[in-house]
């Protein structure tokens, strides 16, 4: 990941700012749209959000967010990462969240985990003699297949 300076990050959110307007307007759809310059929010922009935009966030902006602002997000906020975004968040990030905030960033990162046991037992009770999709293959194996086509083209994006 190429690492952005915070001046720089603020200078391309100013520009977004210009196309897009304020931030605090923005919707999924323009998050999704400016990726890593969402980094550049600053503090009063970060906790004017709505924490139901958390998730979607793209994780590497998620990871650009400076430690001392990245420690003014609520615990509600942090809560609603989603998993995939959680799991960016930085041991800088992290050492400066209190407790309460670090509470919130796992239920974030178990999220996730539930989600996954909540379909495998689901799959296993409601459909005990349904064929599998890929030849055989097990429900985590094709969630872990699908999650792996996701991070690819996160990555590629």
């Amino acid at each position: 990941m190429i690492v952005i300076s915070s001046s720089t990050l603020q200078g391309f959110k100013k520009k977004v700012e210009s196309v897009f307007g304020n931030p605090t307007k923005w919707n999924q759809a323009i998050l999704q749209e400016i990726g890593t310059i969402a980094a550049g929010l600053n503090e009063k922009e970060w906790r004017a959000l709505d924490p139901k935009l958390m998730a979607y966030f793209q994780p590497a902006a998620i990871a650009s967010i400076p430690s001392e602002i990245f420690n003014e997000l609520s615990p509600d906020q942090l809560a609603n990462l989603g998993p995939e975004n959680a799991a960016r968040v930085t041991d800088l990030q992290r050492e400066h969240l209190d407790e309460e905030q670090l509470q919130s960033l796992r239920l974030a990162l178990e999220g996730g985990r539930r989600r996954i046991r909540e379909v495998t037992l689901n799959e296993s009770t409601n459909n005990p003699t349904s064929a599998p999709l890929l030849n055989g293959a097990s429900l985590p194996y094709r969630l872990n297949l699908w999650m792996s086509a996701v991070s690819v083209l996160h990555l590629l994006n």
